[in-house]
């Protein structure tokens, strides 16, 4: 039942999971105004056309439903892209400036930029649109989002508990531990792990929908870098050993990029788990 009215309705959501899940919140509405119609003395058939005729044209809903999705891989292109180009710019001024610590972080950006952008490129339906969605929110919103100043203080902590617990295994790994290198390497990656990621498993609950706003996780991910990037520049003892050689430009860009992509994937992994939807239901069923 209404199978087509599904299908017509998400035909726009390029993320098959999002489009299954919209499809079951469309159905979900669809079976409460057919329950109300049939209350109402109307016969089956008359009351699933009565459904379909009061949640509105498919056509247009489809490019409301895919509204949402659009703008968040529109924003990741752009972000992708920007990767690649400022990866490139650093190359450039590494080899100009003969600084191996430049070149090295100037590769992984451009590397991971150039990957970003390829598959973020493929994922697009129709790329020019959704760069024109992301412009048109940009000038139509005048209110602040949902959550930014909680975001924000979730990021600052992030950046703190980076700070702090990211240079403690070369303090206690000796020259006496097998691979030390390996050891401080690996332990700083997994507190690394733990200072991204802790504040926001914890606060989650409070962040609302913001937690999975590609804008607002931008956000999230420049506050924590400006916060890691001045307590690194004011004390030394922060910095680990691998990045002593480092400006505070290039703590800047490069944990900036780090602490978003350690972001993303913790939002695939809470959406997964969790199943939660871009959409509420007042955006499936119009406001009379």
């Amino acid at each position: 039942m209404w199978e087509d009215y599904l299908d017509q309705s998400t035909s726009q959501i390029v993320n098959k999971y999002h489009a299954r899940r919209t499809q079951a919140k469309i159905r979900q509405q669809l079976l409460s105004i057919y329950m109300e119609c049939l209350d109402r003395g109307m016969s089956p058939r008359v009351a699933q056309q009565m459904a379909m005729v009061e949640l509105g044209d498919p056509i247009a809903n489809a490019e409301k439903f895919a509204l949402p999705d659009r703008r968040q891989r529109g924003w990741l292109w752009v972000i992708s892209f920007s990767q690649l180009m400022l990866g490139l710019g650093i190359i450039g001024l590494g080899l100009r400036s003969e600084s191996l610590a430049t070149l090295a972080l100037g590769r992984i950006m451009a590397l991971w930029g150039f990957a970003a952008t390829g598959v973020h490129t493929a994922h697009q339906n129709g790329l020019r649109q959704n760069l024109a969605l992301l412009r048109l929110r940009l000038h139509s919103q005048n209110r602040l989002p949902s959550g930014l100043f909680r975001i924000i203080g979730v990021g600052t902590l992030s950046g703190i508990a980076a700070a702090m617990l990211c240079s403690l295994p070369w303090n206690f790994v000796t020259t006496n531990t097998i691979h030390p290198v390996f050891v401080s390497e690996s332990a700083s990656l997994m507190l690394s792990f733990i200072a991204a990621w802790g504040p926001w498993l914890v606060f989650r609950k409070y962040l609302s929908s913001g937690f999975r706003s590609i804008a607002l996780q931008m956000v999230a991910a420049l506050s924590a870098t400006i916060v890691y990037t001045i307590l690194l520049t004011w004390k030394a003892g922060f910095v680990p050993p691998p990045l002593f050689n480092w400006s505070p430009a290039m703590f800047l860009l490069g944990s900036f990029v780090y602490y978003f992509g350690l972001l993303r994937g913790l939002t695939v992994v809470v959406g997964v788990t969790h199943r939660f939807e871009l959409w509420v239901d007042e955006e499936v069923r119009p406001i009379v």
